[in-house]
């Protein structure tokens, strides 16, 4: 869910709302793998998106074209 609310609002440049939405991703990943920190798994996740085709192409036929990009960009942001 947190991915397609993404999806919605990436070309709308709201920076405040991608942030709230990466924030509650982060929550749900340390919720679902037991973490004290999940910005290393976003940031893993976020780079697998960049570097490999074939899991960037399921997450777009999922979520939309150019999500998968656009999360990366997002979790990038949101740890920088």
């Amino acid at each position: 869910l947190i991915c397609r609310q993404l999806y919605l609002i990436k070309d709308k440049h709201d920076y405040e709302a991608e942030r709230q939405l990466i924030a509650r991703l982060a929550a749900c990943y340390q919720d679902m793998f037991a973490l004290d920190d999940a910005g290393s798994l976003l940031q893993d996740t976020a780079e697998g998106y960049l570097q490999d085709e074939k899991l960037r192409r399921a997450v777009d036929e999922q979520y939309g074209e150019g999500c998968a990009l656009y999360i990366a960009a997002a979790v990038k942001r949101y740890y920088e």
